[in-house]
């Protein structure tokens, strides 16, 4: 998941360098040969895997995509990714031409959002595996994507400095729910069934993903400005943090539990790898009353 943000901190740092030095021509074919490469090495370096395993104990369940986190996570994805689009598209164009940072001090504020990103994965997604449930950490980063989008859209009448903290908050926020959306749904969806269920997710963060730009440059084409678009993307991670919120409070919804060792007594949860769902602690505090000791009657 982190290796995406490597992407977008070197494109943000390079690319802008080799289009003032040789035209955005070269810096789009310079890319697109990096991207070949890459797909090459690739072959040689991912290794081959095998087919799965059929699973013991009988066929699974059928999939009910409707059942479960699936519905939820691709909601909160579809919103999550038409407000990270918005960003990484236009917030170059929004530090060039409205507050006049130039191009490639631009692409610098891209490269902070993608660096930021890099380590934000890799932390939220330690997070999520020691967290009892996956929809309150999801709430927590649409609530700081919020907050964050709302000082870029601030940062045309404050200080110019200020995209560069909404940079950094977006890239510790927005970019990084991924980490933690696919590891709730591989918990949680029963293994034969996670392809399609992590594949349903990944469709509604593209379907945002794809939809999201092109409204954005609408709205600036139809206002001749940016702040009317970024309170858009504001109010789309506003309404990811509702998802999760509808997700986490609504009773009976699912949690994810952190991974436990499989004990002799597990059953079939030790035999399948997955631990049976527990309590969530943040839900039902994390101290459990301690169990009072029983008097002997003589």
């Amino acid at each position: 998941q982190a290796g995406v943000h490597v992407g977008g901190f070197v494109a943000g740092l390079a690319l802008p360098l080799v289009a003032a030095a040789a035209g955005w021509r070269t810096s789009v074919a310079l890319a697109a040969g990096a991207a070949v490469a890459v797909l090459w090495l690739s072959l040689g370096v991912v290794p081959r895997g095998a087919a799965a395993a059929a699973p013991a104990g009988g066929p699974p369940s059928p999939f009910r995509w409707r059942d479960g986190i699936v519905p939820y996570l691709t909601l909160y994805a579809f919103l999550m990714g038409g407000g990270v689009a918005a960003v990484t598209t236009y917030i170059p164009l929004y530090a060039d031409e409205r507050l006049g940072l130039g191009e490639t001090a631009a692409g610098g504020v891209l490269a902070v959002f993608a660096l930021t990103g890099v380590v934000a994965r890799l932390a939220w997604g330690w997070i999520g595996d020691r967290v009892g449930g996956a929809a309150p950490v999801l709430g927590v980063l649409a609530l700081a994507s919020t907050v964050a989008t709302l000082v870029l859209w601030h940062a045309e009448s404050g200080p110019a400095w200020s995209v560069w903290v909404a940079a950094v908050g977006l890239g510790a926020s927005a970019a990084a729910w991924n980490a933690v959306g696919m590891l709730a749904a591989v918990r949680d969806v029963d293994a034969a069934h996670v392809g399609r269920a992590t594949g349903i997710v990944s469709a509604g963060f593209f379907a945002g993903f794809i939809v999201s730009p092109t409204a954005f440059g609408a709205v600036v084409d139809a206002t001749d400005g940016y702040r009317p678009g970024w309170l858009a993307v504001a109010a789309h991670f506003a309404l990811a943090t509702a998802v999760s919120a509808w997700w986490w409070l609504r009773p009976g919804s699912p949690t994810v539990a952190p991974p436990t060792r499989p004990g002799p007594d597990s059953g079939a949860a030790g035999r399948s790898g997955r631990s049976a769902a527990a309590p969530n602690p943040i839900r039902r505090g994390l101290r459990s009353p301690r169990a009072r000791p029983r008097r002997s009657r003589r």
